[in-house]
Protein backbone atom coordinates (compact mmCIF):
# COMPACT_ATOMS: atom_id res chain seq x y z
CA UNK A 1 0.00 0.00 0.00
CA UNK A 2 1.38 3.43 -0.93
CA UNK A 3 0.91 6.10 1.31
CA UNK A 4 1.33 9.99 0.78
CA UNK A 5 2.66 11.29 4.20
CA UNK A 6 6.38 11.54 4.15
CA UNK A 7 8.03 10.98 7.72
CA UNK A 8 8.38 13.78 9.65
CA UNK A 9 11.89 15.73 9.76
CA UNK A 10 12.83 18.08 12.93
CA UNK A 11 13.37 21.02 12.43
CA UNK A 12 14.68 23.95 14.77
CA UNK A 13 12.27 26.49 13.57
CA UNK A 14 9.41 24.56 14.61
CA UNK A 15 6.79 25.78 16.97
CA UNK A 16 6.98 23.95 20.04
CA UNK A 17 3.75 23.45 22.06
CA UNK A 18 5.36 23.87 25.33
CA UNK A 19 6.32 26.90 24.80
CA UNK A 20 2.78 28.40 24.46
CA UNK A 21 1.58 26.39 27.96
CA UNK A 22 0.44 29.68 29.37
CA UNK A 23 -1.77 30.69 26.22
CA UNK A 24 -5.36 31.41 26.86
CA UNK A 25 -7.58 29.21 25.19
CA UNK A 26 -11.40 29.45 24.78
CA UNK A 27 -13.55 27.39 25.98
CA UNK A 28 -14.41 23.86 25.49
CA UNK A 29 -17.42 23.47 23.58
CA UNK A 30 -20.26 22.02 25.28
CA UNK A 31 -20.44 19.46 21.78
CA UNK A 32 -18.47 18.62 19.39
CA UNK A 33 -18.60 17.03 16.26
CA UNK A 34 -19.93 18.90 13.02
CA UNK A 35 -19.07 16.43 10.69
CA UNK A 36 -22.81 16.91 9.21
CA UNK A 37 -22.22 20.19 7.79
CA UNK A 38 -20.40 19.07 4.71
CA UNK A 39 -22.86 17.69 2.48
CA UNK A 40 -19.89 16.02 0.40
CA UNK A 41 -16.46 15.78 1.78
CA UNK A 42 -15.49 13.90 -1.50
CA UNK A 43 -12.17 12.25 -2.08
CA UNK A 44 -9.89 15.54 -3.87
CA UNK A 45 -7.77 13.08 -5.66
CA UNK A 46 -7.00 10.66 -2.61
CA UNK A 47 -9.01 7.50 -4.27
CA UNK A 48 -6.27 7.84 -7.21
CA UNK A 49 -2.90 9.34 -5.77
CA UNK A 50 -0.91 9.54 -2.63
CA UNK A 51 -2.04 13.01 -1.67
CA UNK A 52 -3.89 13.10 1.53
CA UNK A 53 -2.30 15.51 3.32
CA UNK A 54 -3.45 17.79 0.90
CA UNK A 55 -6.79 16.12 0.70
CA UNK A 56 -6.64 16.43 4.25
CA UNK A 57 -5.87 20.07 4.31
CA UNK A 58 -9.00 20.91 2.15
CA UNK A 59 -11.22 18.82 4.52
CA UNK A 60 -10.08 20.73 7.26
CA UNK A 61 -10.48 24.47 5.50
CA UNK A 62 -14.22 22.49 4.36
CA UNK A 63 -14.78 22.15 7.83
CA UNK A 64 -13.66 25.41 9.36
CA UNK A 65 -15.09 27.65 6.54
CA UNK A 66 -18.82 25.48 7.04
CA UNK A 67 -18.07 26.67 11.01
CA UNK A 68 -18.46 30.25 10.32
CA UNK A 69 -21.07 30.02 7.88
CA UNK A 70 -18.73 30.44 5.02
CA UNK A 71 -18.29 26.96 3.41
CA UNK A 72 -15.40 26.85 0.91
CA UNK A 73 -15.66 23.73 -1.30
CA UNK A 74 -12.67 22.11 -3.26
CA UNK A 75 -12.02 19.28 -6.12
CA UNK A 76 -9.89 16.95 -6.91
CA UNK A 77 -8.46 19.43 -9.91
CA UNK A 78 -7.88 21.82 -7.08
CA UNK A 79 -6.10 19.32 -4.52
CA UNK A 80 -3.62 18.18 -7.31
CA UNK A 81 -2.85 21.67 -8.72
CA UNK A 82 -1.67 22.35 -5.20
CA UNK A 83 -0.04 18.89 -4.74
CA UNK A 84 2.19 19.42 -7.62
CA UNK A 85 2.63 22.62 -6.35
CA UNK A 86 4.21 21.67 -3.31
CA UNK A 87 5.84 18.51 -4.40
CA UNK A 88 6.72 18.68 -8.10
CA UNK A 89 3.73 15.70 -8.66
CA UNK A 90 3.23 15.38 -12.72
CA UNK A 91 0.15 13.51 -13.60
CA UNK A 92 2.00 12.58 -16.61
CA UNK A 93 4.72 10.80 -14.77
CA UNK A 94 3.36 8.41 -12.26
CA UNK A 95 7.17 8.23 -10.35
CA UNK A 96 6.71 11.96 -9.07
CA UNK A 97 3.90 10.52 -7.25
CA UNK A 98 5.93 10.46 -3.61
CA UNK A 99 3.71 11.71 -1.20
CA UNK A 100 4.26 15.15 1.06
CA UNK A 101 6.37 16.65 3.63
CA UNK A 102 3.40 17.63 6.50
CA UNK A 103 6.10 20.67 7.22
CA UNK A 104 6.13 21.16 3.26
CA UNK A 105 2.27 21.60 3.12
CA UNK A 106 2.19 23.24 6.17
CA UNK A 107 4.46 25.89 4.99
CA UNK A 108 2.52 26.45 1.79
CA UNK A 109 -0.81 26.57 3.71
CA UNK A 110 0.84 29.76 5.23
CA UNK A 111 2.75 31.77 2.69
CA UNK A 112 0.32 30.89 -0.07
CA UNK A 113 -2.66 28.69 0.82
CA UNK A 114 -5.06 26.15 -0.66
CA UNK A 115 -7.12 26.92 -3.71
CA UNK A 116 -10.88 26.51 -3.20
CA UNK A 117 -12.99 25.53 -6.24
CA UNK A 118 -14.08 29.36 -6.77
CA UNK A 119 -10.39 30.41 -6.74
CA UNK A 120 -10.18 31.61 -3.47
CA UNK A 121 -7.24 31.15 -1.09
CA UNK A 122 -7.21 29.82 2.17
CA UNK A 123 -3.97 30.09 4.25
CA UNK A 124 -2.92 29.19 7.82
CA UNK A 125 -2.07 32.51 10.08
CA UNK A 126 0.51 29.52 11.93
CA UNK A 127 1.48 26.04 13.24
CA UNK A 128 3.35 24.51 15.24
CA UNK A 129 4.74 20.42 16.86
CA UNK A 130 2.98 18.89 19.12
CA UNK A 131 4.94 15.97 19.69
CA UNK A 132 2.05 13.20 20.88
CA UNK A 133 5.13 10.67 21.85
CA UNK A 134 6.45 12.64 24.31
CA UNK A 135 3.32 14.81 26.13
CA UNK A 136 4.30 14.55 29.71
CA UNK A 137 7.07 16.98 28.06
CA UNK A 138 4.92 19.15 25.84
CA UNK A 139 1.99 19.70 28.96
Amino acid sequence: MKLGRKPYVPSTKDFLFRNYRGATLPPVPASFGHYSLIRDWGMLGNDTVGDCVIAGADHETMLWTAEGSQEASFTSDNALSDYSAITGYNPNDPNSDQGTEVRDALSYRRKTGMLDAKGNRHKLSAYLLLDQANLLNEL
